[in-house]
């Protein structure tokens, strides 16, 4: 919404774009960044309020919360790659799965909605955009599909990359798996008799 930059060089917009073709004005495209600002709140806001005050959630709040920063991405990933690149059902349901993956991760870890929610979404990017970078190496992304190679180096410096996002995900890994050893009943229990 706010990006401001030459978009030859992408098959894929990058600055807010309406059927694929870029908004060239500043103040609709500000507008409509400021709406979806508001959207999000507004769901986030209503996510709030299914919390219940005491208890365990229904399975069905679950499935929302969980899943709620997943079709955040999808539908804003669907609304900008799709014109150009067809939609395709895989790609627009693999954030919701994902997220509800990290979801049922987070919910052992703390009883609030909109922590869970945007913890998965924000997890759920970083696993994609890993996968993005690394998965198919040697491809350049969708947003330069049928581009010409104007930095063929970047494919040999990314392999550089590879032991810093390793130990990035291998930190991430072993703080979730450190705050679910120790919020898990047993653990509670010892830290109890321990005092």
């Amino acid at each position: 919404f706010v990006r401001e930059e030459d978009q030859n060089k992408y098959f894929i917009p990058m600055q807010f774009a309406v059927f694929g073709r870029v908004v060239r004005s500043k103040l609709a495209r500000r507008a409509a960044g400021a709406g979806y600002v508001a959207a999000v709140a507004l769901l986030a806001i209503g996510l709030a309020k299914l919390q219940p005050a005491e208890g365990h959630p229904a399975l069905w709040s679950l499935l929302v919360v969980g899943t709620f920063g997943g079709w955040v991405s999808a539908f804003g990933g669907a609304w900008k790659d799709a014109p150009k690149e067809g939609f395709q059902l895989f790609k627009f349901f693999r954030s919701p799965g994902i997220a509800l993956g990290f979801a049922l991760l987070l919910t052992r870890l703390t009883d609030s909605y909109l922590v869970v929610a945007f913890g998965a979404l924000g997890l759920t990017i970083a696993t994609i955009e890993t996968h993005k970078k690394f998965g198919d190496a040697m491809d350049a992304p969708g947003k330069f599909s049928g581009k010409p190679v104007t930095h063929p180096e970047m494919y040999r410096q990314r392999r550089r990359l590879v032991p810093v996002y390793a130990a990035i995900w291998g930190l991430v890994a072993a703080m979730l798996a450190s705050s679910l050893v120790s919020s898990s009943p047993a653990a509670v229990a010892l830290m109890q008799a321990a005092r």
